[in-house]
């Protein structure tokens, strides 16, 4: 079962194809969230929480779309959206090893220390 992309789709009607069902998910390899991304005005207030995630991955590795699919706190929430929209990823790959563009939900926990 493909999932159907956000518009504009990639050129092949094929959509992202679930994280699960590929050979080799995709992996998150650069961009990642860091203490210094914690917003100030969450940290000032002990506010922790979950960002449940729907990322769209090309399959070259960019991020073609996010979606909150549970939030948070929403600075919390606003941070975990542009990070993983500038993140790189390296691509899911099916049986054959051949990059395809995928979707995965990604759970981030942001907790103060």
């Amino acid at each position: 079962p493909l999932t159907t992309c956000p518009p504009p789709c990639p050129d092949t009607a094929g959509a992202f194809t679930p994280a699960a069902l590929t050979a080799q998910p995709p992996r998150w390899v650069a961009g990642f969230i860091t203490d210094d991304d914690y917003p100030r005005v969450a940290r000032k207030q002990g506010q922790d929480g979950r960002v449940l995630l729907a990322v769209y991955v090309q399959d070259d590795g960019t991020v073609r779309d996010v979606r909150l699919l549970q939030g948070s706190y929403d600075a919390l929430n606003r941070v975990a959206l542009e990070k993983v929209k500038a993140a790189r990823f390296e691509p899911a790959r099916d049986a054959s090893g051949k990059p395809v563009p995928s979707k995965l939900l990604l759970p981030i926990r942001f907790e103060l220390k």
